[in-house]
């Protein structure tokens, strides 16, 4: 094998370069042009990822624009392949949300939850007992009235229970429309 000898020079001029060369294939030096740019950029990402506020790379491009033009930067793309490079020197991953862990506390006095459930109060039984091998049915009623029940996380505050009822066939004389729904709410007791 022959090298030749300006070839050996330039890799001893840069001897310090060749030296601190890591053994990790995936790991190369990489001079930054806009170095503070990437630093800048970087402040602003963790301190609004410390407010536990979303961050896509729509917006960091963009507030790298913002900073670009702060700093002078004018010969710089902010492509999608310098974004994939800042995200892996920084160590910035797309991550998803998980439970509420990060979110306000509050008191369990005040959380509720409201639940809505239907009575089919003309819906008949849908089996019988009978002698023979086949019944044959009767089409469904589904007529019902919807009650929506609310109460807090402790269960100590119960609000009235809200129903509805949806009527149809009635008189297009008393009624403007086909369906109507009447909300009506019932008193609780204690």
């Amino acid at each position: 094998m022959e090298i030749g000898k300006s070839t050996i020079g330039d890799i001893l001029r840069s001897s310090e370069n060749w030296l601190s060369v890591s053994a990790s294939p995936k790991m190369r030096k990489r001079n930054l042009n806009h170095s503070s740019l990437e630093d800048e950029l970087y402040v602003w990402f963790c301190d609004v990822r410390s407010r536990n506020c979303a961050i896509t790379n729509e917006m960091l491009i963009a507030k790298a624009r913002v900073f670009g033009e702060k700093l002078g930067v004018t010969d710089f793309a902010y492509s999608r392949g310098w974004l994939a490079g800042l995200k892996g020197r920084r160590g910035i991953t797309s991550q998803k949300y998980h439970g509420e862990s990060e979110s306000a506390e509050y008191d369990p006095c005040d959380i509720y939850n409201f639940n809505e459930t239907d009575l089919l109060y003309k819906l008949g039984p849908n089996r019988t007992l009978a002698t023979g091998t086949s019944v044959s049915g009767t089409k469904a009623s589904k007529e019902r009235i919807s009650v929506g029940l609310a109460a807090n996380a402790t269960g100590i505050d119960k609000l009235k229970p809200v129903i509805t009822a949806n009527f149809h066939g009635v008189s297009e004389k008393l009624l403007t429309q086909r369906s109507t729904a009447m909300i009506f709410t019932i008193p609780s007791h204690g």
